[in-house]
């Protein structure tokens, strides 16, 4: 389960990339399987990408430019609840876990909301990033 991005861990993961030439625009980061990254280019922090595809300003000079991505996971896989019938729905209540349905819930799900299969959110970063033209930064 690892190995196909779901880790089990509440610390981020860093990833680091060698980017070859000058960049002065944006950067298109996908990140459709994290929960959030703090970007950083040749030790300038360049912001935060969220969920979904995101972009963030990048200036460097040098010909070789060091992306770091420290990537946060959902905090559905730490904390949670698991079992919940319709998985990471973004609102967690504490009848959640014990699998009763409540006010978070949508009314048409049954009263008992505690399946037996285990939900987890995908956690893993693409190792492309792509340079958004013609943007001033």
């Amino acid at each position: 389960m690892i190995y196909s991005g779901y880790p089990f861990t509440a610390e981020p993961v860093i990833f680091e990339k060698i980017l070859k030439g000058r960049i002065n625009g944006r950067l298109r980061i996908d990140c459709s399987h994290i929960a959030a990254a703090q970007v950083f280019a040749d030790g300038k922090e360049c912001g935060w990408v969220y969920r979904g595809c995101d972009t963030v300003p990048v200036s460097c000079e040098d010909d070789e430019i060091e992306l770091k991505c420290i990537v946060y996971q959902s905090a559905y896989n730490i904390l949670g609840p698991h079992r919940y019938i319709t998985g990471d729905t973004g609102a967690v209540s504490p009848m959640q876990y014990e699998g009763k349905k409540n006010f978070a819930d949508a009314p048409f799900l049954p009263d008992d909301t505690k399946v037996r299969m285990m939900r987890l959110v995908r956690w893993s970063m693409a190792d492309t990033a792509e340079l958004i033209d013609g943007l001033d930064v």
